[in-house]
């Protein structure tokens, strides 16, 4: 007779930053994918802007790392099955045709800016104004607020790790001093930090 022990136990879901759906692709494979947002078209059906990491290689001091590449792509509601547990309550959703109102007001703004020519103070007062709505835009909608801080994140870690990835650990020992092993046993107590902070999630 069989236990509950006995009996197959489903996989744990993988770590995202976000709900995640079960995607069928057209071959019958399935594979876990972000929801991003949802969009109603016209003809009333739902569609899921999605979102998966795939390997990709970057270059580090002449050579290839396994780096992951994130991939952004389109798919029916059809082939997305929910999962238990996953705050899809979260996901923004987005309608065919509608514009954002702080986009149709940046969009007017920029023609308006492009109708006085180059006028500094005009194209002084543009951006300012321009910028002020994004920023509202980003303080009023968690996900815009949590894509652009993201963003931001990424690139800052980008540009430190290609920064550190010039330095030749061979060539070290020959030039460093006190204030050397000072920045590095800094950086090294940041990026723990940083370590520490996504485990505990």
């Amino acid at each position: 007779m069989s236990t509950d022990d006995d009996q197959e136990q489903p996989a744990p879901l993988p770590q995202a930053d976000g709900p995640l759906v079960d995607v069928a692709l057209p071959d019958g494979q399935h594979l876990y994918a972000v929801v991003k947002s949802r969009l109603r078209e016209t003809d009333r059906s739902w569609w899921y802007r999605l979102q998966i990491h795939l390997p990709s290689g970057a270059q580090v001091r002449g050579r290839l790392v396994d780096e992951p590449a994130p991939i952004d792509f389109l798919a029916p509601a059809s082939r997305c099955q929910p999962i238990d547990g996953q705050p899809y309550d979260r996901v923004p959703t987005e309608r065919a045709g509608v514009t954002p109102a702080w986009k149709a007001e940046v969009s007017e703004r920029l023609a308006a800016v492009a109708e006085t020519g180059t006028d500094p103070d005009a194209v002084t007062s543009t951006y300012q104004a321009v910028q002020e709505l994004i920023n509202k835009a980003v303080e009023s909608d968690p996900q815009l607020r949590i894509g652009e801080q993201r963003a931001r994140f990424q690139s800052a870690l980008k540009a430190t790790r290609k920064n550190i990835a010039v330095i030749d650990p061979a060539n070290l020992p020959e030039v460093v001093d006190d204030d050397l092993r000072t920045e590095i046993t800094a950086l090294q107590e940041l990026i723990n930090a940083l370590v520490a902070s996504i485990s505990q999630r």
